[in-house]
């Protein structure tokens, strides 16, 4: 990375660690179908998951930990049918999956569309 003894490499050295956090989360779709068309129970494309996944960890998690970040991972999806393999891909701090509910529409049930997003449908 830099050079050891250089002025760089040890005001590096003396610098305490650094820590982040990773937070995943959502759906994982498919190639044809976004995921907001999905019902409840289809299931995500491991291909196209672990496209992402090894995108993720190639160019944020690989840069991060070669600069000598501790990183803290917590993976939250609405895919149970990938659980394992994401919990084992990603060894996180924690994690959680389940089937995606359907509670935002009751949520919303009695509001008009004009009330719902006053700054950009223009209400009010």
């Amino acid at each position: 990375f830099f050079a050891e003894g250089s002025s760089i490499g040890a005001a590096l050295a003396t610098m305490p660690e650094q820590t982040a956090t990773l937070v995943l989360y959502g759906r994982v779709g498919t190639y044809t179908t976004r995921t907001a068309s999905m019902k409840a129970g289809d299931h995500g494309d491991k291909g196209l998951w672990r496209e992402c996944a090894n995108s993720i960890r190639s160019q944020v998690l690989e840069p991060w930990r070669a600069a000598g970040v501790r990183l803290a991972v917590f993976v939250q999806s609405w895919n149970p049918e990938l659980a394992g393999r994401m919990d084992a891909f990603w060894s996180p701090t924690a994690s959680s999956h389940a089937l995606q509910n359907d509670s935002m529409p009751n949520c919303l049930a009695g509001v008009s569309p004009r009330e719902r997003l006053p700054p950009f449908g223009g209400g009010g």
